[in-house]
């Protein structure tokens, strides 16, 4: 894995992405690895080699974790900042006054996918993790010989210290969220003024419609 980044614009609404990708990738080819031991005939040797691979990756996916605790954990809070409010004022900039309603349920949308994304991909991660752990504790180890298990025990104290996931949104609380996003279009509904195309009964119902939608989905 590669430990430093070199930022610019281009790259820079999509390192969150990028992060979660490198993360998930690397958990997805430990998790192969240890469901291919079980199903091994010669589990001297090449369980061996297996888990001495096991261990020296996942030392390197909790070096690269704490690698982006401590040095871009304030590029994620500017990363979201900037998306969130300097990327909706040109869609506000562009389609107001006349065509607020347009204005509005763009930025909406935007910000809801924006703190999905994000929050699913970071509790994919984790889901992924937990089954790595998981997938160690049931290997058949009492099949191994002596070097086998010798080198098992080392995993398993290092599966001790959990990885550390501790992303900006990670632990977004949903029922939290859906009450935030009920009033933000509460006050929506509020700011909407009447168009030539559409006018303010429509908007409110429009919205109220989506509220409904997401308290019966969350």
């Amino acid at each position: 894995m590669e430990y430093s980044f070199h930022y610019h614009d281009g790259f820079r609404s999509h390192m969150f992405l990028y992060v979660m990708l490198q993360g998930k990738i690397a958990v997805i080819i430990l998790i192969d690895y240890v469901c291919s031991i079980n199903h091994m005939k010669n589990c001297s040797e090449t369980t061996m080699k297996h888990l001495k691979i096991i261990i020296k990756k996942h030392l390197e996916i909790i070096r690269y974790n704490q690698f982006v605790l401590k040095s871009n954990q304030y590029f994620y809070l500017l990363y979201l900042f900037n998306e969130v409010f300097f990327g909706l004022l040109p869609m506000f900039e562009y389609f107001s006054p006349n065509r607020s309603i347009i204005a509005v349920s763009s930025a909406t949308v935007y910000f809801f996918c924006l703190v999905y994304a994000v929050n699913d991909a970071a509790e994919e991660y984790i889901t992924l993790v937990e089954y790595f752990r998981t997938e160690i504790f049931n290997l058949k180890w009492y099949e191994w010989d002596v070097s086998c298990r010798k080198v098992y025990s080392i995993l398993i104290t290092y599966l001790n210290e959990p990885m550390k996931v501790d992303f900006v949104v990670v632990n977004i609380n949903r029922a939290l969220f859906c009450q935030i996003l009920k009033l933000c279009i509460q006050y929506l509904i509020s700011f909407i003024q009447p168009t030539e195309l559409v006018d303010s009964s429509f908007c409110n119902s429009a919205l109220y419609v989506l509220s409904l939608i997401i308290s019966h989905y969350w």
